[in-house]
């Protein structure tokens, strides 16, 4: 069964990249997707290989372990015996298109550019650059 389908996980690794007999590039991404029922009881972790080729592998690549990942294309589920005999499940999806997110964490370093300053007590607040002082 296959269908079309976006997902929105993070990174379980970095990409794997590689080229294909042919010579198109290819990357390969793992990333844990949360997925919820009806019920919010219900919830697991699912596991999706996102495969891409040609400039959607070059996005893929950018990517980073423990970042967001949102990739659409082709979902396929397929099944396969793990290595203690059971029955398990696999998701991969052929992606179409992708998007990389990084994550805004505190890092307590000095501000970067962009970054405004603290302002100094009793010193007026001035959010743009007019001569207006309202």
């Amino acid at each position: 069964m296959t269908i079309h389908a976006s997902i929105h996980g993070r990174a379980g690794n970095d990409p794997a990249q590689s080229t294909t007999a042919a010579g198109k590039d290819m990357t390969r991404l793992s990333v844990a997707v949360n997925a919820a029922g009806f019920n919010a009881e219900t919830e697991e972790t699912l596991w999706v290989s996102i495969l891409a080729f040609g400039r959607v592998a070059d996005d893929l690549a950018r990517a980073a372990k423990g970042q967001m990942v949102t990739a659409q294309g082709k979902l396929t589920r397929g099944h396969f015996t793990g290595k203690d005999g059971q029955e398990r499940e696999s998701w991969s999806l052929l992606a179409d298109a992708v998007l990389t997110l990084k994550s805004a964490k505190p890092s307590g370093k000095a501000r970067t550019q962009g970054q405004t300053r603290d302002r100094t007590p009793g010193e007026p607040r001035r959010d743009f650059d007019d001569p207006l002082g309202f």
